[in-house]
């Protein structure tokens, strides 16, 4: 399921599964819950098969975007509490990954930067060519 919401929404989740935010804000409620759950970008819900769930954007004209990630069929040796930690970690992976992406960006910014500064210097202008350091 992938919804642009521009309007409230009802849906049941046909399995068990996640609720991701990916653009936006959103807030979901489920049915008998009186707390409301926000989902920015990267933010997930836990749903279990056959709950009822009522959405919309967090902000009324912003808009926002959620994707059902269905929980795998076969669960692994360890039960569910082992598939829960094996998507656990996915999700910290991801998260590394995308902070990885951002370290390595910034240190293209500080080299770019560096050589911009290197390259504006004359040999001549540096003060150690200029005997001011002994």
């Amino acid at each position: 399921m992938e919804h642009d919401l521009d309007h409230v929404r009802r849906w049941t989740a046909p399995s068990d599964g996640w609720l991701v935010g990916c653009r936006g804000a959103s807030w979901v409620t489920r049915d008998g819950e009186l707390d409301d759950h926000q989902l920015t970008p990267g933010h997930t819900l836990v749903v279990s098969a056959g709950t009822r769930l009522t959405m919309g954007p967090w902000e009324g004209a912003e808009a926002s975007r959620l994707v059902w990630v269905a929980a795998p069929a076969a669960r692994c040796a360890t039960g569910p509490l082992g598939t829960a930690r094996h998507t656990g970690l996915n999700l910290v992976a991801a998260a590394a990954r995308v902070g990885a992406q951002a370290l390595a960006a910034l240190a293209r910014k500080a080299d770019h930067m560096a050589s911009r500064a290197q390259g504006s210097i004359c040999s001549g202008d540096s003060m150690a060519s200029s005997g001011a350091l002994k």
